[in-house]
């Protein structure tokens, strides 16, 4: 995989506060701050789009990864990686997510080694 791989930061799964210093919005600055620190291609959609939508969007522009910071992200410090061609999904930290992204780009690890360490996640916690 190319270096210049992209990822789609998903800010909302549903309509919340975007206040400059809102919870997701400095997490998501964060994110995004270290996804190009790690030489990582990004953007952020915060349009108001189902997180369906979103995907299915992405999917079409050919973005590999998505990552989504939701209200469970608050809660529990994770954040969901979704990987286009196969549409799976994890759940971990923001700095593991750097960490995956980063080895699989590079070819130090695979997706489907990813799911076996991690776990497909299928749903958020209500």
């Amino acid at each position: 995989m190319p270096s210049s791989t992209a990822v789609q930061s998903s800010q909302f799964r549903t309509d919340c506060s975007r206040t400059l210093y809102s919870p997701y919005v400095l997490l998501l600055n964060y994110i995004a701050f270290k996804l190009r620190a790690h030489g990582i291609s990004n953007k952020v959609d915060d349009s108001s789009q189902s997180i369906g939508r979103r995907y299915a969007r992405n999917d079409e522009l050919g973005t590999p990864f998505a990552i989504t910071v939701d209200f469970q992200t608050l809660k529990d410090n994770t954040v969901t990686l979704r990987e286009r061609d196969s549409t799976k999904q994890i759940r971990a930290t923001p700095d593991e997510i750097f960490t995956i992204i980063k080895d699989i780009i590079d070819g130090r690890r695979a997706w489907s080694d990813v799911i076996a360490q991690y776990g497909e996640f299928e749903g958020q916690e209500v």
